[in-house]
């Protein structure tokens, strides 16, 4: 059975109105704004967590066969969460795994 076009374009154009109505339901405290996040920010994060990643693979891990260090599931996790544009959840993350290692982070 065909799909009826203008059922499709309904459907869309109401969960489009949904959206933006549950963006004008968002109240902010003491009239702030909240923060928004720009290309170059997501550049930055993307690059952060790029140099995080890199050194949470040489730095961190438990011994491996070879008598290197291999990197534990979680951090293989959180650096294709970087990968994937999730920068948020794998910064978080990597960041928390290297401070437990005893690293000072990177600038940011």
């Amino acid at each position: 059975m065909p799909r009826d076009p203008s059922r499709v374009s309904k459907v869309v154009m109401l969960a489009g109105l949904a959206a933006l109505a549950s963006l004008g339901a968002c109240a902010c405290p003491d009239g702030e704004l909240p923060e928004v996040s720009t290309a170059a920010d997501a550049v930055k994060d993307a690059a952060y967590c790029a140099v995080l990643g890199h050194l949470a693979l040489r730095y961190t891990g438990h011994a491996g066969g070879n008598g290197g260090l291999a990197p534990d599931y979680t951090t293989l996790d959180a650096i294709d969460d970087c990968n994937k544009g999730n920068t948020a959840r794998g910064i978080l993350i990597l960041e928390k795994k290297l401070r437990c290692s005893g690293f000072t982070l990177p600038k940011r």
